[in-house]
């Protein structure tokens, strides 16, 4: 095998060792979020945001887990970003907080999804995450984004 090789067999085999000794319920949120990424991304650009919230959010109350609930939210957070890592495109903020968010919901956790923007001197900024008893989860830049209610 040539360099690049052995360094993407090596990457990929360190991610399937740390992945299996992940506790089961972790691999299934991680694999959970895996396949939400692609689905939700499409539902944003076919049906748009309002759209794709109202679907994920019936489906929350559907297929919820509220009896299974073992996983904080922090970890829940981890586990979408860690997921967030793996897929071909990466996924912006927007993407990243809804399926945070589902997950999050699907478990009984409370939680805010937020919007906010900001203006500068470069033009107008928008951004999107999760907040869990009022603090930022994973994500200190919200600080400087004005929330839109």
């Amino acid at each position: 095998m040539n360099c690049s090789k052995t360094r993407w067999w090596k990457s990929w085999s360190r991610k399937w060792k740390t992945f299996r000794g992940l506790p089961s319920e972790q691999r299934f949120i991680l694999l959970e979020a895996l396949c939400y990424f692609p689905m939700v991304a499409l539902s944003l650009k076919l049906f748009g945001f309002s759209h794709t919230q109202h679907f994920l959010l019936k489906a929350s109350t559907l297929f919820n887990q509220k009896s299974q609930q073992r996983c904080d939210a922090q970890t829940i957070t981890r586990l979408t970003s860690s997921a967030a890592s793996l897929t071909p495109r990466k996924p912006r903020c927007l993407l990243r907080s809804l399926v945070c968010s589902h997950l999050m919901e699907r478990r009984g956790l409370p939680h805010q999804l937020r919007l906010g923007f900001r203006k500068d001197s470069q033009g107008f900024h928008a951004h999107a995450w999760i907040e869990y008893q009022q603090a930022a989860l994973c994500d200190s830049s919200s600080q400087n984004y004005t929330v839109l209610n």
